[in-house]
């Protein structure tokens, strides 16, 4: 039980650190573009892409990568996720969420 709940721990810490660099490169690229004044949509859109890439990086040998609670619930719905993981990694996924968009608001 214990190795499982450790397990179960890292998984969840993989998907915190994947959403929370996700939501920091994404939300603070639009933040940065318009603070600045120079929207550029072909910019923000590839360094949204730069942060998904890295997100995944980080996440998917750990966790999956799932960054996403429609990700891991349509996992779940289709049998290629344990159901009873569901609501962990959703509350890790927003965890990361706004502690991302926490960072980017604050800096």
């Amino acid at each position: 039980m214990s190795i499982l709940r450790n397990q179960l721990i890292g998984e969840c810490l993989g998907e915190v650190l994947g959403t929370f660099a996700l939501i920091l490169m994404g939300d603070g690229i639009v933040a940065a573009a318009v603070f600045l004044g120079t929207y550029d949509p072909m910019g923000v859109a590839w360094v949204w892409g730069l942060g998904v890439m890295i997100a995944v990086y980080l996440a998917a040998g750990v966790s999956g990568a799932h960054l996403n609670p429609a990700v891991s619930v349509a996992f779940a719905v289709f049998r290629r996720f344990p159901k009873w993981k569901v609501i962990p990694f959703v509350l890790a996924q927003v965890v990361g969420a706004f502690l991302g968009a926490a960072t980017v608001f604050y800096c």
